[in-house]
């Protein structure tokens, strides 16, 4: 039984070190290519776990949005990781995020009152939701420079 489980978990290491991982990335290219979303002037580096992606520009309807340091992603099989360090978004948009993320919360807080209908029946979806709200208000403080989200607003949260 030992003999059947290292050769089976030997077989999974070299099926993911040989795995073409550069030509996953070129298909996902293609996916991303039809929803106008491109990432161009990349350094892309197969390495034996993961595939490197550095110093690229993220490209949406041919406007850019965001420079990219640095990509890592990891096909382990069953499970896929993906690895974002240092994504600068343009000037000109983190106004923008900010404001639509202000709305989306407002939103779903007018939407969706305390306890009351589907959206407060889980406890582990309400946690959740809770925590994604409270990590990118955390974010999007940091550089909110207009004072977007002011006092008033964080009340709501």
């Amino acid at each position: 039984m030992k003999k059947v489980l290292i050769v089976i978990f030997s077989f999974y290491i070299f099926l993911i070190i040989l795995m073409p991982k550069i030509e996953l990335y070129f298909s996902l290219e293609k996916f991303l290519k039809k929803e106008k979303f491109i990432i161009s002037n990349e350094i892309i580096k197969d390495k034996w776990l993961f595939l490197s992606l550095k110093d690229g520009e993220g490209y949406f309807e041919g406007i850019k949005f965001a420079d990219i340091a640095n990509i890592k992603a990891y096909p382990l099989g069953f499970f896929n990781y993906i690895s974002i360090e240092n994504i600068i978004v343009d000037e000109s948009l983190k106004e923008q995020n900010i404001k639509e993320f202000k709305c989306q919360v407002l939103d779903f807080i007018l939407n969706n009152p305390p306890r009351m209908g589907v959206n407060w029946v889980c406890t582990m979806d309400v946690a959740i939701r809770a925590s994604n709200m409270l990590i990118a208000y955390d974010m999007f403080i940091q550089v909110d420079s207009l004072g977007i989200l002011d006092d008033e607003f964080k009340q709501y949260l």
